[in-house]
Order: C-alpha cells, then structure tokens, then sequence
C-alpha cells in the first residue's frame, strides 16, 4: 500500500544537471523511476527489460532475510538446476564430447519466448519439466558413471596383474633361480619410487632385494582420463607370509600406496594365472564398453541441438534459459508486492526512458494484457548517490576501463577518460619513441582489428588482447611520431633529409647552417655530447608536459565546481591551486622556453644559466638570483618578477588552508537554524503505512559539523598539494628515464647483434645475428619494455594527473541485463 500510494501522486525527481550532452566527459543524466505492473504481468515485463539493459533496480526488501522473500525458493531451485547442468557439462568435456555454443545467445532466447507465446506456455512450466529432466538424467548419468568407472578400476587392477605376471615370467623364467626368496609383486607409480626404496632399506635393514622394470604402457586414471606413469617392482626375500619381514613390507607398501599381486612359485602357475587374468580382461572390456556406449547416448543427446533452427547444444540452450529464470526472479525479489500489484523503484538513464515507455505501451496492445506503468518517482532517495553510466563503444571502453580501475567516477563527475583517450597513448609514445618498434604495435594493432572476428571465435593466445586493439592502435602511431621527433629507427637514425651541421674552419667546430625539417638533426647522434644533449632535451620534455598535464588536472577541478555550483571549492581550491601551479612551475616552463629560443652559440664568455639554480634560489632566497646568470634582460628586473611570483604563490597556501572550514561552518549553522524553525509536522512528509495509518517522515539527522576535523582534513589536502606539486613533478621525469633507456638499449642489441655479425662477413653468422636481434627486439622491448612504459603511464595518470580533481568514490551503474548476466557465467 505504502508504494501504490506514492506512486498516484508522482512528482518530478531534482536530480543535478541537466541532459548531458558531453559525451565521454560526464556520465549520463539518471532518473529515479517506480515501475508498476500486475503480479501476472511481472514475468513478461522483466523479460522484456532484461533484453533493454537499461534499467538499474533498487531492492526495497533489503531488511528482509534473502531466504524468507517470495521467490526465494524458486532461485534455489534454479541454482540446483544449474548445478546439474554444470555436472554434465563437466562429464561432457570429460569424455570429450564438443558443445555446441550459439553465436548469438539472445536468438535462442528470443526463440524460446516465441514457442512459449505460440504454445501459451508460462515459463515456470517449461522450467519444472527442464528440472524433472535434469534431475532423472543426473540419477542415470551418476549411476552410469560410478559402474563406469568401477569397471575401469577393475580393468585397471587386470591390466597391471598381467604386466606383473609378464615381467615375473621373465625374470623369473629360469627354473630354480631366486626359489629360496619369498616374492611381493605389484605396481608403483614412478614418482613415488625413491622414497619408497628409502622406506625399505630403512625398515628392513637392507635384508631385502628390490628390482624394478619400466612399463611402455600408460595407465589411465579412471576419474581424472589422464595418463600415469608406473613401474613394476619386485621384492625378495627370506620367510613365509606369517613372517615379522612380510608384514613389515605390506605396511610399506599400503603406506606408499602400492598395488600388491601374488607371485605364483612355479613358471606353470604363472601361466595359468596369466591366461585366467586375460579372460578377465576381455570379460570387463565388453562390459565397460556398453556402459560407456550408455552414457555417450545421454551426454551425445544433451550435446546435440535440439532443433535445426538454432545452432545450439540443448545443454547450453537449457543453460541459457535457467539464467535467465534465475536473474528474472532475483529482480522481483526487489518489488513489494501488494494487492496483487507489483511496485518498485529503479535507476535508469533520462536518453532511454523512452523504450521502456514504447515496450510496455506494445505489451498493452495485447488483448487481455494490464499495461505496466513507468512514473518518475515521488520519494528519491536524498542519501543515494545515482549510478554513473557512460554510453562507451570499442574505442572509449579500454580507456573507461583503465579510469575504473582507479575508482568508478562520482555521478556528473568530470570524466578523466575524456582526456586519457589522448594523454595515455602519447605518454607511452614518449617513453617509447622509435619508429620500428611503433610500426610494429600498429602493425599488431591492424590486424587485431582486421581479424576481430576470426580470434573472438578462435582460442587464440591474442583473444584477451581484442578490446584493447585501438588503445594498442594510438600506442603504436603516437609512439611512431615520437620516434620521428626523435629520429631513431630502431636505435639507427635517419638520414632522411641531410644533415644542417657542416665544419667551420673560423671556430674549429661544427655550426648549424638551417633547422632539420622533422625531428633531430642525425649528426647528433655522432656528437661527442649526444648523451648530454638528448638528456637535456628529453629531461625539458618531460616536464613541460607534466606541468601541462597537472594543470589540466586542476581545470578539471575548476570545471566540477562549476558545474556543481560550488563556490567554496571555485575559489578556495580551484583558483588558489591554478595560481600557484602556474607561478611556480608555469614559470619553470616560460625559462624553458626562453632558454630555447636565445641564441647562445657565440656567448663564449658567459654559459647558459642552470633553470633549477633559478628556481631553487627562487624559492630559498625569495626571488635573487644570487650569482647565477640572468636567462634574459636585467639581472633585477629577473629577480623583481620572481618575487611578485613567489609572493602570489604564497598568499595561494593560506587561501587554500584557511576559509574552506569556516565557510562550511556558517552553512551548517544556516542549515540548523532553518530546520529548526519547521515543525515535526511540516518538516516531515506523509506515507501509508501497512496498516493504512500515516507515518510521519522526519528529515534525516544533520551530521555534527566539527570545525576541528575539518581543519586538520583541509591542512592535509592543503600540505598534500603543495608538496605534491614538487614531487609529482619530479615524477614525470620517467617520461625522460625510460625514454633514454628505451633508446639505449635498442642502440646496444643493433651494434651486439646486428653490426658484429655483418661485420664477419658470414652469411651463417648473420643469419643467426638477425634471428637473436629480431627474438630480443620482440621480447625484451616489444614487450618487457612496453609493458614497463604503460605501467609507468598507468601511475602518471592515477596519481599524477587524476589526484588534482578525481575521487572515484562513484557507484557503476549495473543494469538488468540479460547480456551482462551471459557474458559473466562464460568467464
């Protein structure tokens, strides 16, 4: 009753922001919805739906015992159901019997709906006959398989009797030779066979003899099919079988787990036993073979499609369907069911309210059919944080996927992955800049795509590689870029439009007369300081991008506060953060840059200045620049814009530590006075209760505001930043370490591998020069090295980048899905 009546009077949710239209960049708009449907209507609806994927329900029965609700018993016979099948699943793969899987699993569904329409059969019906069936073929099938495997330990034990018996006649074959020893045959698997002879000389002192031979012939497990190697041993030695010696060596042998047979005295016995134990064996063969013929009868039936239309194991088509009962019936079990009436309430994106509205406006149209009711509900809850959907395709669903790991984003949170799209893949190109080695990923990224199809259907080892094939495509071509802003062809530079250094006789040294068109000039990589110059270069690189990158973090932070409306965060973290990013390292950045547009090629008297002298005595010395160079202008004019920089920054700390706490406590205390103005009867809200009285909704208890844990929490964000700031910085120097390690090594195998071998002059040596280059180049830097760059990649943009404005504190938005339901039971 208390559902039904909230529902006929249904106002509109105020959920924040408006209909997204950004894409990857925040999630979609949620609404809060009450579905209402007839009890008999439940099932057809729910099936319907779980083919939409679109709705997210919320279980209104959470304090009620799983056990104790409706349906609770109908799941636990499915769950036994699906016990069953998994059972002959099992024994199909056992006996190798191949299943037949659909290549569509929602054709057989929607195949199986329509019989059930065309027969006017409900789906529980069809279920308790799929159980009664299970539960007979699983009686049969385990009766079946014990004597089965019985059988095949009986024939087990007759196949090594007559390999022992074999072995006795010809060892033993010489009449009178070891008569005077008493004689315990049998058979051992071989790895027990060293501690077994420890356990005999330790037991009888060594007054044994024990032999043992090999057998050609495998023995098969009867429960596991595998194959086990064994040996035939024989032990001699003096006494009868009453002896202290006999008994001590059964125990042995029982300990290790050693199959023990009689060894007659006499050659004529041996053969009598020997051709007795053939009958046996010819005997239990027949047996064992129409057992065996029996239970392929059942499993061949169960493995076969049931009809033409579908490509489908009945197996797998009964699988299918007991899924899908199960996850129906789960669902309901959210519902409050009253007066024949089933309501609950559900999440679901604003962009597909529409297709559930148009499915249960077609399910009306049926003659006889009470239409279900989708509303916008009265009551959302005000402590429920909607579920964060993104609408993502093959492209943007690896990078979600890498963002996810982290921490599901919070509901109309700026999305890190909009960014990571791009930022990712050119990270890693930095640290692996080569041209060859990034031809090489595209090359291995084309044909994942090309042959997408082919590998899904196929157990390839790059199956799991599919989803990530246009991650591992803008990886490949970024890092193919970098390796021309580099020029390094697997650690050989290109000569591609000719070098712009020639000699000049004037300075005794090697000027550059114009700029190389694409990338670095290959003289430098003949320099006598080509390691200090790539050093210097890449190190530079590096960290512009870093500062780049941590600066777009903060205008992410700036985006969610206003987006949010929240001023606080705008102007006590976003703009304090921003500014002194900007006048700390922003300015670290600008040096750079004027570093490298000054011509400093005929300064003979005064070398460039040091950028982290600067700044160091920047920071320690308030903006003097001491001894150090001035980079450009005068000396005080450097120093007095340093200052105002330093100083700006400084004022940003306190800004960032001190109003956020205060301004949050003059809101609560706002908040207080306003409720407690309202009386318990307008502060509340009417509902109907099970017994139709009203019950009086109170609002929620207001957390108590403590100004102390909010400063302490403000002064480690505060801190945190700050010097986060430095070593996050300092961080992305990776960029530059693996990068020059990158090109180190590819450098050293082409001279170790490839020049040396050339240089011999013999084919053979080359050929096996070429063969060492190509299996080092693909598994030390192809992919070693490359898995070692996208780690490195993975923490700048966790830690690094996201850590300015991302939480991940968001709940993913799970949806009734008859797909994802699918696609989890196959993993």
């Amino acid at each position: 009753m208390l559902l039904t009546y909230n529902c006929q009077n249904t106002k509109s949710i105020k959920i924040r922001g408006a209909n997204n239209k950004m894409g990857l960049m925040r999630s979609e708009t949620m609404g809060y919805y009450t579905l209402i449907m007839q009890a008999d209507m439940g099932w057809r609806i729910l099936n319907h739906l779980g083919k939409l994927s679109v709705l997210q329900f919320v279980d209104l029965n959470s304090n009620q015992i799983i056990f104790n609700r409706r349906y609770a018993s109908y799941i636990r016979r499915c769950e036994e159901a699906e016990r069953r099948i998994r059972l002959i699943m099992t024994e199909l793969e056992r006996f190798n019997i191949k299943i037949t899987y659909p290549k569509n699993a929602h054709e057989v569904l929607d195949q199986l709906d329509n019989e059930l329409e065309v027969t006017n059969t409900p789906a529980q019906a069809i279920f308790e006959n799929l159980e009664s069936d299970l539960e007979k073929i699983e009686k049969s099938l385990n009766n079946q398989i014990r004597n089965y495997e019985d059988f095949q330990s009986h024939f087990n034990g007759l196949i090594e009797k007559r390999l022992v018996l074999k072995q006795a006649k010809s060892v033993f074959g010489i009449e009178g030779q070891f008569s005077i020893f008493k004689k315990i045959g049998g058979i051992i698997d071989k790895a027990d066979i060293i501690r077994f002879k420890k356990m005999i000389l330790r037991t009888t002192r060594g007054n044994t003899l024990d032999l043992f031979y090999d057998i050609e012939e495998l023995i098969k497990d009867p429960k596991t099919n595998k194959n086990i190697e064994k040996s035939v041993f024989f032990i001699l030695y003096k006494g009868d079988d009453q002896s202290a010696m006999s008994q001590r060596l059964a125990k042995v042998c029982d300990t290790v787990g050693c199959k023990r047979y009689d060894i007659p005295a006499d050659q004529e016995q041996i053969a009598a036993d020997f051709m007795h134990n053939e009958n046996e064996i010819n005997t239990n063969i027949e047996v064992s073979s129409r057992t065996k013929e029996n239970i392929l009868t059942i499993l061949e039936r169960m493995a076969a499609p049931r009809n033409s239309e579908t490509d489908c194991s009945y197996i797998e088509e009964q699988r299918l369907f007991v899924l899908k009962e199960k996850a129906i019936y789960h669902n309901l079990n959210m519902f409050n069911l009253k007066n024949n009436i089933f309501c609950g309430n559900c999440w679901c994106p604003k962009s597909q309210e529409q297709k559930i509205i148009n499915i249960l406006d077609e399910m009306a149209k049926t003659p006889g059919t009470v239409p279900g009711q989708l509303r916008e509900a009265e009551n959302p809850p005000e402590n429920d944080t909607p579920p964060t959907y993104f609408r993502l395709n093959d492209f943007t669903a690896p990078f979600q996927e890498i963002v996810n790991l982290y921490g599901v984003p919070c509901y109309q949170e700026a999305n890190p992955a909009f960014f990571t799209c791009v930022t990712f893949p050119f990270l890693f190109g930095i640290m692996f800049g080569d041209i060859g080695h990034g031809l090489l990923w595209v090359l291995f990224a084309c044909y994942l795509i090309y042959s997408r199809k082919s590998i899904e259907k196929s157990e390839s080892l790059f199956k799991p590689a599919i989803p990530a094939r246009y991650l591992f495509l803008l990886m490949g071509l970024f890092a193919t870029y970098c390796g021309f802003i580099y020029n390094d062809f697997l650690g050989v530079p290109l000569n591609l439009f000719g070098s712009r250094w020639s000699e000049n006789p004037k300075y005794g040294q090697y000027t550059q007369d114009s700029i190389y068109p694409i990338g670095l000039d290959p003289s430098w990589y003949r320099a006598d300081n080509e390691l200090a110059f790539f050093n210097s270069f890449k190190m530079k690189i590096s960290v512009i991008f870093g500062v780049i990158q941590m600066i777009a973090g903060n205008m992410f932070r700036g985006a969610n506060a206003i987006y949010f409306k929240n001023r606080t965060n705008f102007f006590f973290e976003f703009i304090p953060q921003l500014v002194f990013m900007v006048c700390i390292f922003g300015y670290m950045i600008l040096m750079i840059f004027i570093k490298w547009v000054t011509d400093w090629r005929y300064n003979w008297d005064n070398t460039a200045p040091n950028i982290i002298t600067i700044l160091m005595n920047m920071i320690l010395k308030f903006g003097s620049l001491s001894e150090s160079q001035p980079l450009w202008g005068d000396k005080q004019g450097q120093e007095d814009l340093q200052f105002y920089l330093l100083s700006i920054a400084l004022i940003c700390v306190p800004l960032m530590l001190i109003p956020k706490p205060f301004i949050l406590k003059h809101v609560h205390e706002q908040e207080e006075k306003e409720n407690s103005k309202k009386t318990a009867h307008s502060a509340g809200y009417v509902e109907i209760g099970e017994d139709d009285r009203p019950i009086v909704k109170k609002h929620s208890e207001h957390k108590k505001f403590d100004l102390s844990e909010e400063l302490i929490n403000q002064m480690i964000e505060t801190i945190e930043y700050v010097l986060g700031a430095i070593s996050n910085t300092a961080s992305y120097l990776r960029l530059w370490a693996l990068s020059l390690a990158h090109g180190q090594l590819a450098k050293v195998f082409f001279k170790m591998c490839l020049i040396g071998s050339i240089e011999s002059g013999l084919v053979p040596i080359i050929f096996i020069g070429f063969l060492v280059f190509a299996n080092v180049t693909v598994g030390v830097l192809m992919m070693m090295d490359a898995m070692e760059c996208s780690l490195h990649t993975l923490r700048l943009h966790w830690v690094e980048f996201q850590s300015k404005f991302y939480k991940g504190e968001g709940i993913k938005f799970d949806p009734f899905s008859f797909q994802a339901i699918i696609a989890k039971s196959k993993r």
